[in-house]
């Protein structure tokens, strides 16, 4: 059987995260098997395993009964030499042959042909070093690492009937914790019956259970790995056809903590906001990504709305409008007109703003007023603004017009933690990665490795980085439209909705993470419900950011830069 090649991933301290490809790891010999593993296959598959020549007669019979009477074959009766020799015309075919007497009968002969030329330690070698564990996984090593994240010699009794217990339906158990556990308890009961433990060892076992490592790290780990498959390995790499380890940038408590919190978010608010999915990124301000979630329930190869999806903006765009308003020598004190504007016969409303007259220009930002931002937009030029967004990162620069200014362009939620990454970075470009290094397994040969970029690209003055993250951490304050975010630190961020509702987002930052969410629907003409309250995005941003660890001296940095230590006088923009 040709193997294709694998990928290994890894997460920031070198802990398995995920598999692709056909796993197959070095051949380990019978003697660096802890015997409770082949004794739990033999216990569960083929408990006359030491005394039958290949063919055990009494399970031949039982398996012919019990097939007569169904009227169709339900069991083979096969020694674990049989499945060995199953295994062996798998490799020469390619593919297993209809099960049939025929094929029986040929598994028979080399089975019995098999015990003349080798010994049973031999066999058990030749199985366990060939037998399929689910997963694309092949041989008891890869299984080891696979499922338990360890080496062969440190399995444990529960383990080792753990692995035994997927060879008859991996898919079937290793996605089921209740039905592996029960498999598992027969297998000791087995393993009790036939002496190889006691009823004591069996119980220790069961109090000491372990879980298998993707119902740990839950499944929504592959929006990441699908992710950093598609758009992380230089396509050199890819092209080389090799076996892979990839230690990534993944945090795997703050992945766990993502998974989780996107489940409440959608199980409590997802029937009375009307929507179907959220996302969510947290990175560091290196821009190494630490959690990713793409939808509600991944499935293979699944569409990762974090990444993939083009939603339309809605008001968080204004943040490229007033971060390009600071560009152009309008400062936060700038009293601007926050009433209706009508342009060329254009005069969007202000939703649930009362009008006041003169405002300083960065409450339009805080309160998130139309009538100032548009009013901005319309005296700095929207050609200025959609170049300052495309240098930040966002892609869909194709409508020229000011609806812009008010979110009718789209863009992904990587792209827009990717832009707002720029103001915590202190206006150096900032683009979020998910790779650290990349492996040749097959040669030990480091092919990536992460450098720092001590040069980083300055896209906006420092200066006007800090003043707009002074802005926005006002959002986060009484009178800003995130206001229900309370946080023991520090925090800055906007909020965001698009129009009739379809999408809700919140972009923000914190002493030591960027982080994005969203909610909405795969069908864009699916509209959400307007309640009262802060929307979804913004209490899962503040369910998230509310279970992240700061640590005082990344909070003191923050207090340094984004202090306020200016005045402005008032002036109206003209």
């Amino acid at each position: 059987m040709k193997f294709e090649p694998y990928i290994i991933f890894k997460d920031e301290k070198s802990n398995l995260i995920a598999t692709y490809g056909d796993i197959k790891y070095p051949d380990i010999d019978i003697k660096d098997i802890p015997d409770n593993l082949p004794n739990a296959l033999i216990a569960l598959e083929d408990r006359r395993f030491w005394n039958h020549y290949g063919i055990d007669i009494f399970s031949i019979f039982r398996a012919i009964f019990k097939n007569f009477t169904s009227k169709k074959i339900v069991e083979g009766g096969s020694t674990i030499t049989q499945q060995l020799a199953k295994n062996l015309l798998l490799h020469q075919s390619g593919k297993i042959p209809a099960r049939s007497y025929t094929r029986k009968i040929r598994e028979a002969l080399l089975a019995l042909k098999l015990e003349y030329y080798f010994t049973k330690e031999e066999i058990l070698y030749f199985y366990l070093n060939r037998v399929y564990f689910g997963s694309r996984t092949y041989g008891i090593n890869a299984a080891c690492w696979k499922y338990f994240g360890k080496s062969v010699n440190k399995i444990t009794l529960y383990e080792s009937a753990c692995l035994v217990s997927l060879l008859k339906a991996p898919s079937k158990y290793a996605f089921n914790a209740e039905k592996l556990n029960s498999r598992v308890s027969y297998v000791l009961d087995n393993m009790v019956d036939q002496s190889y433990i006691t009823e004591n060892q069996k119980e220790v076992a069961l109090l000491n259970k372990s879980k298998l490592i993707h119902q740990i790290n839950y499944k929504s780990i592959y929006y990441f790995t699908d992710w950093v498959v598609r758009n992380q390995i230089p396509s050199w790499i890819s092209d080389m056809k090799v076996n892979l380890e990839i230690i990534t940038t993944i945090d795997i408590k703050l992945q766990q903590h993502a998974d989780k919190i996107a489940s409440q978010i959608y199980n409590n608010n997802s029937e009375n906001w009307n929507f179907e999915h959220i996302s969510l990124i947290a990175s560091d301000y290196q821009g190494k990504i630490k959690a990713m979630i793409g939808g509600v329930e991944y499935s293979s190869g699944g569409f990762n709305r974090a990444t993939q999806a083009f939603r339309q903006t809605g008001s968080i765009f204004k943040f490229f409008v007033y971060l390009s308003a600071l560009q152009n020598n309008i400062t936060p004190g700038t009293l601007v007109d926050d009433s209706c504007p009508n342009i060329n016969g254009w005069s969007p409303s202000n939703y649930y703003h009362k009008e006041m007259g003169f405002l300083p220009m960065e409450d339009g930002f805080i309160k998130s007023i139309n009538g100032i931002t548009v009013r901005l937009a319309n005296h700095i030029g929207i050609e200025n603004i959609t170049s300052l967004s495309s240098y930040l990162g966002l892609s869909d620069t194709t409508e020229n017009n000011l609806s812009i200014s008010l979110g009718s362009s789209s863009a992904s939620l990587l792209e827009l933690v990717n832009a707002f990454g720029i103001i915590p970075n202190q206006g150096k470009k900032f683009k979020s990665f998910g790779i650290t290094k990349i492996t040749d397994k097959d040669n030990n040969q480091v092919l990536f490795k992460y450098i720092p970029d001590s040069k980083a690209e300055i896209i906006i003055k420092s200066d006007i980085a800090k003043e707009m993250g002074i802005i926005m951490k006002q959002v986060i304050s009484p009178r800003g439209t995130g206001k229900s975010i309370k946080l023991p630190y520090p925090a800055a961020g906007k909020s965001g909705s698009s129009q009739e509702y379809r999408d809700f987002w919140f972009i923000g930052f914190t002493p030591n993470l960027i982080i994005g969410t969203w909610c909405g629907n795969d069908d864009y003409l699916k509209s959400m419900k307007l309640n009262r309250g802060p929307n979804p995005s913004v209490v899962a941003w503040k369910d998230f950011a509310s279970g992240v660890e700061v640590n005082d001296s990344d909070i003191a940095n923050w207090n340094k830069f984004f202090k306020s230590n200016k005045e402005y006088k008032a002036k109206l923009l003209t």
